[in-house]
């Protein structure tokens, strides 16, 4: 019986166990010598390698041999994983923009101020609503309004 892998790194260790016996192998295949009958297979899973976990897509399962060759793939798929440093990175960069936003909201644009030693003044004019009032030697009305 042959156990073939898939999907895992040229020379990542990786072992299978039938019905108790366990092997395991730096290659793609393992190879068990048994006689025809029913097993039970279990394959490692998940293997981390490099920080990047590799699950097998049926890594529990049973066999019959029965006079013939049995080989089973098992098929392992790389799983994303966060890390603390990856999970660190990305809180870092979180901070880092919203501190510039706050920076950038907290600068006002300066108005411009008179200067005290040249005397220069600031001119106001504050318009108030206009009223009417009748003069007392003709039927006209006047409008006024007041400026400050």
């Amino acid at each position: 019986m042959v156990f073939w892998e898939v999907g895992l790194p040229p020379g990542t260790a990786w072992n299978v166990s039938l019905s108790g016996v366990a092997e395991s192998s730096s290659n793609s295949s393992i190879i068990f010598t048994v006689s025809d009958g029913g097993y039970y297979y279990s394959a490692a899973s998940p293997i981390l390698i490099n920080g990047v976990e590799y699950i097998a897509a049926e890594p529990n399962g049973t066999v019959t041999v029965n006079n013939a060759n049995v080989i089973v793939t098992v098929h392992y798929m790389p799983v994303n994983t966060i890390t603390t440093t990856t999970l660190l990175t990305w809180v870092a960069t979180i901070v880092l923009f919203i501190a510039i936003i706050v920076i950038l909201m907290s600068i006002r644009p300066r108005r411009p101020r008179p200067s005290e030693s040249t005397g220069t003044q600031v001119a106001m004019k504050v318009v108030f609503p206009a009223f009417s009032y009748p003069r007392s030697d003709s039927s006209r009305a006047y409008i006024c309004a007041v400026v400050y």
